[in-house]
């Protein structure tokens, strides 16, 4: 008796499985060429074209948060002494041919 009233659902679960699927696929309109979907198709957008440039972008974004660094490193010196005189100016460019003395 369990046997026949699962084999009872089993087959109205499937009449229904079925019916839903083919409801879903028996859309008349797609089928025909030049049917309703072609005669709602919204109207095409307007795209303008521009050609690229090479400036600043003149956004600034600001806010709130922290930096953390990816990496860090330690910086050792290798000699010993005194810094006597500073014979550059602080964003000076450097040449190779430029000695120091």
């Amino acid at each position: 008796m369990y046997a026949g009233r699962l084999l009872a659902r089993l087959l109205v679960v499937s009449v229904i499985a079925s019916l839903a699927t083919l409801a879903g696929c028996g859309n008349s309109n797609s089928s025909r060429p030049g049917g309703a979907r072609a005669a709602t198709a919204p109207p095409a957008i307007p795209v303008g074209v521009f050609s690229a440039e090479k400036r600043d972008m003149p956004y600034y974004l600001t806010g709130l948060g922290n930096v953390t660094a990816f990496n860090t490193v330690t910086v050792k010196t290798r000699v010993d002494g005194q810094l006597v005189q500073v014979a550059f100016q602080e964003g000076q460019e450097v040449r190779k041919a430029i000695c120091w003395s």
